[in-house]
């Protein structure tokens, strides 16, 4: 069905099934509230967590980091997950430590790295927002739309995580070498070139005001990289952006 169709294009055919009907399927717009309760029995346990994985990875992932990039791309759908459900997936990811900083790291360069035109449709950002297309259609590029849809869903997930999660705040004080990002992206299943290509941020990406923040990432606290996106073109044409973002810092 349609729903398969779009899974596909996003790569998580693999990871996710689709649940049809049933009571559940009104459970997102009773709103982020509904799991106010089950966040503080979750936090109760985050430290159990770090200190299990500081003792050799002792707790289970929730889910193999290998699936992070797919997952991401949902924030991607032209038409939009509902808040509640997709704000619970990443919620449930950033409780482990690994996981965490693989999820933070990729909401970083969602907010850093902008579209390329002709780029392949599994690359992050994408090259365009995924959609059902029927007769063959071609999807619509619009590198302006796509930067706009992707970073304020990644804001609006990253302010609610960051209310919530200590260990979330303390992600941005950090600056990684070249090594670690190597390591994290090599682990989520990017190739050698698109490695490359995010983290030195190359083919134009990071010159200001066009959508990148940097010339490249390593040597860099996070939280820089996250203030100097006020001053690029999105976050100076609307103002919707630049609260969200005002939101997160």
């Amino acid at each position: 069905g349609m729903g398969e169709e779009v899974l596909a294009q996003l790569g998580l055919h693999r990871h996710l099934r689709l649940v049809r009907g049933g009571p559940s399927a009104s459970l997102g717009a009773q709103g982020l509230s509904s799991f106010e309760a089950a966040d503080r029995a979750l936090l109760e346990r985050l430290q159990d967590y770090d200190e299990a994985d500081g003792q050799g990875s002792l707790a289970e992932l929730p889910l193999p980091v290998t699936a992070i990039p797919h997952l991401c791309r949902l924030l991607y759908l032209r038409q939009e997950v509902a808040v509640t459900p997709l704000t619970r997936l990443f919620f449930n990811l950033v409780l482990h430590p690994q996981t965490r900083q693989c999820v933070l790291a990729h909401f970083l360069l969602l907010l850093c790295r902008k579209p390329e035109v002709g780029s392949p449709a599994h690359a992050l950002p994408p090259p365009h927002l995924f959609e059902c297309l029927e007769g063959g259609r071609a999807p619509l590029v619009n590198t302006i739309e796509i930067q706009a849809v992707g970073s304020q869903r990644v804001l609006i997930v990253l302010a609610y995580l960051l209310r919530r999660i200590p260990q979330c705040g303390e992600f941005f004080a950090k600056q990684w070498p070249e090594e670690r990002w190597a390591e994290t992206l090599c682990a989520s299943g990017w190739t050698e070139e698109e490695r490359q290509r995010k983290i030195w941020g190359r083919h134009g990406n990071s010159e200001p005001g066009e959508g990148g923040v940097v010339s490249e990432f390593p040597g860099h606290h996070f939280i820089n990289l996250v203030l100097q996106l006020l001053p690029t073109r999105l976050f100076l044409s609307s103002s919707q952006h630049a609260t969200w973002l005002l939101s997160v810092l």
